[in-house]
């Protein structure tokens, strides 16, 4: 059996592009593995966000609800208080005016202004609620 000399010289020549194959998977691998951990560390980030947003309008809900069971709200009232059962805290605020004039026969209405705040890094994200209420008739 002979053995030609070409096939032994392909063999010499092609001794370094196992190396460079294996430098440039791993090249790849680890270009893969940071896009990857950017857009799941961007998901963790945009999950958090929502969850205080979700936070902030549970807590803006349940102050209208206390409102709404009362069934009235006089123009001129202005409260704040701190919502410091969840973390970050939420700062609650509420304004009524009157909404127009009243005139006779027909029941005064208040427009009410409702705020929650809360700080987010840096920043400070808010959501805001305004609304019609009837005011309690003046004798």
């Amino acid at each position: 059996m002979c053995m030609s000399w070409r096939p032994l010289s392909r063999i010499r020549n092609g001794r370094g592009s196992v190396l460079i194959e294996i430098l440039l998977s791993v090249v790849i691998l680890s270009t893969s593995l940071t896009f990857i951990i950017r857009a799941m560390g961007s998901s963790a980030m945009a999950l958090e966000y929502g969850a205080r947003y979700t936070l902030g309008l549970i807590n803006l809900e349940n102050q209208t609800s206390d409102i709404l069971r009362r069934g009235f709200i006089a123009p001129g009232v202005h409260e704040e208080k701190e919502l410091t059962e969840t973390k970050p805290s939420y700062h609650y605020s509420l304004t009524t005016t009157p909404w127009q004039e009243t005139r006779e026969g027909v029941s005064p209405i208040s427009q009410v202004d409702i705020k929650i705040v809360w700080r987010s890094g840096k920043r400070e994200d808010q959501v805001t609620v305004q609304t019609l209420l009837p005011s309690p008739k003046v004798p």
